[in-house]
């Protein structure tokens, strides 16, 4: 399994398990909500966080590559 699929698999898998545990909280429908609505931007800016470096390291080892071509070339 490759690093992609890896981190969509794993924060896919977070955000089921606090959407299952804020479910089974025995709160308020209101407050559960806030908490899912909460954990949602959470998990979001984590996900922009992520893709953020991922394209980074990307523009990096291209970068590299083309440098790498030039200096063949």
């Amino acid at each position: 399994m490759n690093g992609a699929k890896f981190l969509t698999a794993f924060l896919g898998g977070i955000a089921l398990g606090a959407a299952i545990g804020v479910l089974f909280a025995p709160e308020k429908g209101s407050e559960t909500r806030k908490k899912l609505s909460d954990n949602a931007k959470k998990l979001n800016d984590t996900i922009r966080e992520k893709y953020n470096e991922v394209k980074a390291k990307s523009r990096n080892a291209s970068s590299k590559v083309e440098e790498a071509a030039d200096e063949f070339i």
